[in-house]
């Protein structure tokens, strides 16, 4: 009688290691697991706290791939070099990146009021100016502004709406992020 080679003693021995460590697959039927939602929504909640880019609000939310930040600007007003800074309602927000990758952020809002939107790429105190800001006086959106850098994550960012003119108003700020 031929004895099998010592090899298949050790294969075995490993296959059932394995199975007993691991286990069997399952071939249960149990439902999927559920999808995450790569899209939030979150709405101010520091009307009179946030007017500053240093005091912006915190979005303590655990977003993915887009969230939408919908606020109201109470008022709204800019003459120019005299009105430095701003007189009317700024609202700003504080995001933190959440994985490395690129961001953009559009500005939506459904009136004819002419809103601006702002950007401090790493957060600023009281009086700093946005690093970027839209300048348009068309009084219609939307607004938007694509980093052409990755962020890394981890980083804030502060996003800002300022109303230039027209009734006070309300508005999306859509905040998008991808590899």
């Amino acid at each position: 009688m031929t004895q099998p080679a010592p090899y298949i003693y050790s294969s075995l021995l490993t296959l059932a290691l394995s199975l007993s460590l691991f286990g069997c697959s399952p071939t249960s039927t149990s439902e999927p697991a559920p999808t995450l939602d790569h899209h939030l929504s979150w709405d101010e909640d520091d009307e009179n706290g946030n007017n500053h880019a240093g005091d912006a609000e915190e979005v303590d939310a655990p977003w993915q791939r887009s969230i939408t930040i919908n606020g109201t600007l109470q008022t709204c007003g800019y003459e120019g070099g005299e009105d430095w800074p701003w007189t009317g309602d700024n609202d700003n927000y504080r995001v933190e990146v959440p994985e490395d990758g690129y961001m953009d952020v559009e500005l939506q809002w459904d009136s004819s009021s002419d809103l601006d939107l702002m950007l401090y790429f790493e957060p600023p105190g009281n009086n700093a100016s946005p690093d970027w800001f839209s300048n348009q006086s068309d009084n219609e959106g939307p607004e938007s502004y694509l980093f052409d850098e990755p962020m890394s994550r981890g980083d804030d960012i502060v996003v800002g709406v300022a109303c230039a003119g027209g009734e006070a108003d309300s508005y999306r700020l859509v905040v998008n992020w991808e590899t």
